[in-house]
């Protein structure tokens, strides 16, 4: 799924234009489309958390998470990042 791709609105046929690939592919490798919104967001956790690494494995203690977090939160702001419905997302994904 590409960046601003709405996982909830998103139609099997969008996806496998955009990641020129077909049904018979994504229900192999993922399921279904939930599967497929699964794997996404797994992948974009692991992303994140290895670049975030360096950081994470310094904290020792609350003080210093609370920073990275602001560090981290400030940092998704500066870059046009916006909060999502993250039920809905997790409704999509199969997780609720």
């Amino acid at each position: 799924m590409r960046i601003g791709m709405n996982p909830i609105e998103a139609r099997l046929p969008d996806i496998e234009n955009t990641a020129q690939v077909s049904a018979s592919q994504i229900y192999h490798y993922f399921g279904d489309k939930h599967g497929l919104v699964r794997a996404v967001i797994a992948r974009q956790i692991e992303a994140t958390l290895e670049g975030q690494r360096p950081m994470l494995d310094q904290l020792d203690g609350f003080e210093a998470l609370r920073a990275w977090c602001d560090a981290f939160a400030a940092r998704l702001e500066s870059q046009g990042c916006e909060g999502g419905e993250h039920e809905e997302v997790g409704e999509a994904a199969g997780l609720s």
